[in-house]
């Protein structure tokens, strides 16, 4: 499923010139990775580019195990981050 949003903007972090961007978000839920497509149309130009931002969801046992791979010699969440949203998580590494 996707849920597209369409804006325009004066400048940003997409393009310096005024520009219309539509964003579309997918939850794939096999892979368990979330999607963010991102279409930028400069309107002085019309030149149209395509940007993309992909977050993967890892269970707490794999994400440990990716960053002690990574060469982190602890790593853990912190479950004292101000957050009042199960969905979100803080781990720290080092």
């Amino acid at each position: 499923m996707t849920w597209p949003v369409e804006r325009q903007s004066e400048s940003g972090l997409f393009s310096d010139h005024r520009h219309q961007y539509r964003t579309e978000s997918q939850w794939l839920p096999a892979e368990q990775v979330a999607v963010q497509t991102f279409h930028i149309t400069e309107d002085n130009t019309g030149r149209t580019q395509e940007f993309r931002s992909t977050t993967k969801a890892w269970p707490d046992r794999d994400l440990t195990g990716l960053l002690t791979n990574a060469g982190f010699d602890e790593a853990a969440r912190c479950d004292q981050w101000p957050c009042n949203r199960d969905d979100l998580k803080l781990w720290i590494a080092w």
